[in-house]
């Protein structure tokens, strides 16, 4: 008896991983006929009235529509990650034009859409967020007797002739949509302007392939709409170099645009836990005199008889951050006693390596003071020299 209880202890240990996974759908809740669920998503609560009303948004105004109701709420499966809004609107987007439906209004996150078919219009707005749920709202609405063609035949009366039908016509082509950005390289935060011919309603305006953040999205800020006509504002990204990529209009259209960072310059400075090698002998720095490290650069003394000269070398490894260049290497000497003096004699101005060479030399007696200055310059808001973490920024 007790292997017999042992056995079914570990079957159910064994299924209850994958039972957790099934999640079955609310009561009494089942998809539209129309829109095929996305995979292994559940119904977590539904709503179905046989006649309510709905305001579905259009890009301006609301407009309120009447008819038979349903409210169905998705959830993705447990341990599945998080579907981005964009695929999720995509995939109903997908569905209805196939089903000869359009997109009345899309954003990053909500899209209204409809469909003209057997006889009713079909409004949807589905709705979806950064951890995968969705929601969909959708009012079918029986359409007016002008709207619904019938198929009784003519009846002929005696003596009248009928007239032959004419051919129906076939349906028409799609636009062709068009859409051009001035300029198509632009910085950061700075108004790009759009002509297109998608009309008044508004699309949404996003650049991809971008980093967004929920402090830096990549969505554009639109300025104003008309119907050939459009101004919007770029996101900014601290620290993104130039990329080349492409802004997405609504579901419509895509445009080719190249981002520029905004540009700043920050300064690399020495300090003396940078140039403590005992403390850090394998750091970028090789000092080659009576070295006295000091807080903002190098102290050689010559108390002796003897004076000396050598070469110094400083960032020897280091190599700045994603779109900066060295712009400038500067350096300041202080002779406090006898004669001495320092100059730099290699350094890799227009690269990404900050690498400097100082030459110095001092007279028996002597006491030299000198100091670095490396201008870099490259995406705002971001850091100049990631492995440079023994030197000062911005002095």
């Amino acid at each position: 008896m007790g292997k017999i209880v042992l056995i079914i202890a570990a079957a159910w240990c064994l299924a209850t991983p994958a039972l957790a996974q099934q999640r079955k759908d609310a009561p009494n809740c089942q998809d539209y006929p129309l829109l095929r669920r996305l995979a292994d998503y559940w119904i977590e609560s539904c709503v179905q009235k046989p006649s309510d009303s709905y305001k579905f948004y259009t890009g301006k105004t609301y407009d309120a529509v009447q008819g038979k109701y349903w409210y169905i709420r998705y959830q993705p499966p447990a341990g599945q990650a998080a579907k981005p809004s964009a695929e999720v609107l995509r995939h109903f987007e997908a569905a209805i034009r196939s089903a000869g439906g359009d997109v009345v209004y899309a954003d990053s996150s909500k899209e209204t859409l409809k469909l003209d078919k057997d006889g009713k219009e079909h409004w949807i707005e589905a709705w979806a967020d950064h951890t995968g749920k969705y929601i969909l709202t959708i009012v079918e609405k029986t359409a007016t007797p002008q709207q619904v063609a019938t198929s009784e035949p003519v009846k002929s009366r005696p003596g009248v002739a009928v007239p032959a039908s004419a051919p129906t016509p076939p349906p028409p082509a799609p636009p062709a949509y068009i859409v051009r950005v001035t300029p198509t390289e632009a910085i950061g935060g700075t108004e790009v302007t759009f002509s297109h011919n998608l009309g008044k309603t508004q699309q949404f305006l996003r650049l991809e392939p971008a980093i967004s953040t929920s402090d830096h999205p990549n969505t554009l800020t639109v300025l104003s709409w008309d119907a050939t006509t459009a101004r919007a504002l770029l996101p900014f990204f601290p620290g993104k170099p130039k990329f080349t990529g492409y802004i997405q209009v609504g579901s419509l259209a895509k445009v080719p645009f190249t981002y520029l960072p905004r540009l700043e310059t920050q300064t690399l400075t020495l300090n003396s836990t940078y140039l403590d090698q005992s403390s850090f002998p394998n750091s970028d720095t090789r000092l080659t005199g009576p070295q006295d490290p000091t807080a903002n650069g190098v102290q050689y003394d010559w108390n002796g008889v003897f004076g000396g000269k050598g070469e110094d070398e400083f960032f020897r490894n280091a190599r700045l951050g994603e779109g900066w260049t060295v712009q400038a290497v500067r350096i300041s000497v202080s002779v406090y006693l006898g004669h001495a003096g320092a100059s730099v004699v290699d350094s890799r101005i227009g690269t990404d390596s900050p690498y400097v060479k100082v030459h110095w030399w001092g007279d028996a007696f002597s006491s030299l003071h000198y100091g670095i200055a490396v201008d870099v310059k490259g995406p705002a808001g971001g850091n100049p020299c990631p492995n440079c973490a023994h030197s000062k920024f911005g002095l």
